[in-house]
């Protein structure tokens, strides 16, 4: 028995070795460092509003902003066990939607950071955390001290074997996707996807026209 058991326990025991020495994706510090601090120097841009260059500002964080979100990991969460059941269509519509409504909102928050009358703070400093690797997977964290104020930033990341991306973030502690998720159960509970979908184009019809913030 003594036996058996060894030879059983030999091909167990050799696996968490062999997944400890499996290759890790690398850090993805650099990388988020570099479009987070892209994202900053484009928010103390200054322009005209309806000037040329408040339109390439917004094609610029548009772009950005595309470069460094994973939609896909970001709209399934957001629905969470919701998802499973829209049809294909349905979850196209609304991945859509909720991607327009982030970037409107990314944008509005842009158009007021734009605005010379606004105040700035006079020094910001961001201090990196290290991350926290798996194979597909990161979690990695910030401080922003803005003058007086601080802030802690976390960002969850999936890797699709070429790159990383952002697929959610959460500020003090409060992750956008969980927000979401809790907002949208309840109301597709109470009201039905319709009712959420028809919901979030009367908010993405407010953010666009300066009405709203998609918090709000």
């Amino acid at each position: 028995m003594i036996g058996v058991g060894a030879t059983l326990a030999g091909p167990l025991a050799s696996r968490p070795a062999a997944a400890a020495t499996a290759k890790l994706p690398p850090s993805p510090k650099p990388w988020l460092k570099a479009k987070v601090e892209q994202a900053r120097q484009m928010s103390v841009r200054q322009v005209e509003p309806g000037s040329p260059e408040a339109k390439q500002l917004r094609e610029d964080f548009k772009a950005l902003i595309d470069d460094m979100m994973d939609w896909d990991t970001m709209t399934r969460r957001s629905l969470g066990r919701s998802w499973k059941d829209l049809s294909a269509k349905d979850q196209k519509a609304f991945g859509a939607l909720l991607r327009k409504l982030i970037e409107s909102s990314y944008q509005s928050k842009m158009r007021m950071a734009a605005k010379t009358e606004v105040d700035r703070p006079k020094k910001v400093s961001i201090k990196w955390g290290d991350p926290s690797i798996k194979p597909k997977r990161a979690t990695i964290e910030a401080k922003v001290k803005a003058d007086k104020t601080k802030t802690f930033l976390g960002f969850k990341l999936s890797w699709d074997g070429k790159r990383w991306r952002v697929y959610d973030v959460s500020v003090d502690d409060v992750s956008t996707v969980r927000t979401y998720r809790s907002q949208f159960r309840k109301l597709i509970e109470d009201k039905g996807f319709p009712e959420l979908m028809k919901r979030m184009q009367a908010k993405l019809s407010d953010i666009e026209a300066g009405r709203a913030e998609i918090g709000n």
